[in-house]
């Protein structure tokens, strides 16, 4: 999700947050008598508004109000679910020479690291911005009896590696780990969680 995309979600949990909690606030002062809300409510014309649902056009109000919600709901589940993917990153000083090195390889080369690691099933690497900021992660699927704490400090170590091979450049290192469900055999799962994250960034 990028910076952009957080804050428009930001403000529209906001905004929503506000208008509810004006209209609660309204319906407890009515609740309570409160004089000048009581006023107000007094005004409204409740013929007009009961007859409102009779009228020729609710319908289509209601279909144009349902469209727009649809189209603006599936606005921002692309907006939130669609992820950059950086393609490089220039490593080392203009001046002094620089080098260009490619994310998506990179993310691949990490994940070959952790493949070798006892009790590893599968890993799965992506690159992606994540906020602004580039990120290398890595989806780890393994048995249920792995050494999570001595994966756990692989896991860093290859985050720590990825740093070095970057310095001087904003890029993240982010592992998951998830534990596949022990057979029968296979005895009690280890009692660390089932999904932890090891991660580093320059």
């Amino acid at each position: 999700m990028s910076r952009r995309a957080a804050a428009f979600n930001r403000l529209v949990v906001l905004v929503l947050a506000l208008v509810l909690l004006g209209a609660g606030a309204y319906a407890f002062a009515w609740y309570i008598g409160v004089p000048r809300i009581r006023e107000w409510v007094g005004r409204y014309d409740r013929e007009a508004v009961d007859a409102a649902a009779t009228q020729s056009w609710w319908v289509w109000a209601l279909a144009g109000t349902l469209a727009a919600s649809l189209v603006l709901a599936l606005a921002v589940l692309v907006v939130d679910l669609t992820r950059r993917r950086p393609e490089s990153v220039t490593v080392g000083d203009a001046a002094d020479g620089s080098a260009t090195l490619d994310l998506p390889a990179l993310a691949d080369g990490l994940a070959e690291q952790l493949r070798a690691y006892p009790g590893v099933r599968r890993v799965r690497a992506h690159a992606m911005v994540d906020r602004g900021l580039p990120t290398l992660e890595l989806t780890v699927t393994a048995d249920a009896e792995i050494d999570v704490v001595g994966f756990t400090s692989t896991a860093e170590a290859v985050a720590r590696g990825s740093n070095v091979m970057l310095p001087g450049s904003r890029v993240a290192t982010r592992v998951l780990l998830h534990l596949e469900p022990p057979t029968p055999d296979e005895g009690p799962v280890p009692s660390l969680p089932a999904h932890q994250e090891a991660g580093a960034a320059s």
